[in-house]
């Protein structure tokens, strides 16, 4: 009786995997083609198949990378995609149409927040994850009202930094400047 048991669940188990790779390969082939639409919800898998897929993400991650000396880790897509999720959720980004939008429209802001945060001492190469100008894209989409109470809000609520009330007055500072 038990192993039939362990049987079925094998079953079920291997069932689940072919559902799932298939759904992946049907995003890609989605987010691949040019003419299908892009209002998908967002879970991990269209997250991590429009990081992939889209040139614009992967020209702006270049463009930081070479700007912060980061290093793209291209075939590790956003290991922490969850993360990502939860902070487009607390921007309202809801479909993979509307992240293409936001970073549509905030790309050249994008831009100028990697060099507002470029350290001139640092010599050092970081490895980051591709998919990381959606995370400059969250401080893009802050520093659209520049609310002192937002900024530190957010920061408190993805637990950044550790002085809330002193780092949202310096984005604020690098917020009014751009």
């Amino acid at each position: 009786m038990e192993s039939s048991s362990i049987e079925l669940a094998d079953i079920e188990f291997v069932k689940i995997l072919d559902e799932t790779v298939k759904y992946e390969d049907e995003v890609d082939h989605n987010l691949m083609n040019a003419s299908c639409s892009l209002d998908m919800d967002i879970d991990i898998i269209t997250l991590n198949s429009f990081i992939k897929n889209s040139i614009l993400i992967r020209d702006l991650d270049h463009e930081i990378a070479e700007i912060l000396n980061y290093t793209i880790i291209e075939e590790e897509i956003n290991n922490d995609v969850s993360s990502l999720i939860e902070k487009l959720e607390y921007f309202s980004i809801d479909k993979i149409t509307e992240l293409d939008n936001a970073v549509k429209q905030n790309s050249s802001k994008i831009i100028k927040i990697a060099h507002a945060f470029k350290r001139e001492d640092s010599k050092e190469t970081t490895l980051v994850s591709a998919g990381i100008s959606i995370f400059y894209l969250f401080y893009a989409l802050l520093s659209v009202e520049n609310d002192y109470e937002e900024i530190k809000k957010y920061l408190l609520d993805f637990s950044i930094g550790f002085n809330r009330e002193h780092d949202a007055l310096e984005f604020q500072e690098i917020f009014r400047l751009l």
